[in-house]
């Protein structure tokens, strides 16, 4: 699935997803952070979100988000 939207909705959805935030982007100005996953740029023009659905087996699913390309961790796994 895609989804297209304007950038303030982007920045919302990227904020609610937890992949931007005034916490890291107060880390990352201070040199405090040290994760690796803090989108700190405001969503440019075509900037984009993919949501992959995977099937492991008949039963069990799996999503990956992409960010501009890049792929996002979410709920603390590392893919």
């Amino acid at each position: 699935m895609m989804y297209s939207a304007h950038d303030t909705t982007m920045g919302a959805v990227w904020q609610f997803l937890n992949f931007t935030g005034w916490e890291c982007l107060e880390a990352v100005f201070n040199g405090t952070y040290k994760g690796d996953q803090c989108i700190q740029d405001y969503p440019y023009f075509a900037s984009n979100m993919i949501l992959e659905l995977y099937s492991q087996d008949d039963k069990s699913y799996y999503i990956q988000i992409k960010v501009n390309g890049q792929y996002m961790k979410i709920c603390g796994e590392s893919t």
